[in-house]
């Protein structure tokens, strides 16, 4: 926001990473309705879900208890968020 103007852009991720792989606790890949769906857990608590179209675009990033941070290139790298309990 600037001098009271707001620029809102349809931000569409060229792709997801993860900053420490050590935090990893699981990854799987499923396919659903021909879109690829990535899954990673995180050790403690957290996940995150990106989905794919046919041509390697990403669709849809959901995740639950996650740090993400975007870069200037418009790639998005998650990593663990703190614990529920902690």
């Amino acid at each position: 926001m600037i001098d009271g103007e707001i620029t809102i852009e349809n931000l569409v991720p060229k792709s997801v990473g993860i900053r420490d792989l050590s935090e990893i606790k699981s990854f799987a890949v499923r396919t659903e309705d021909q879109r690829r769906i990535y899954r990673v857990d995180f050790l403690g608590d957290g996940h995150v879900e990106v989905m794919y179209s046919q041509d390697g675009k990403v669709l849809e990033v959901t995740g639950r208890n996650v740090n993400q941070t975007l870069t200037n290139d418009n790639e998005i790298m998650c990593s663990q968020g703190k614990s529920v309990s902690g």
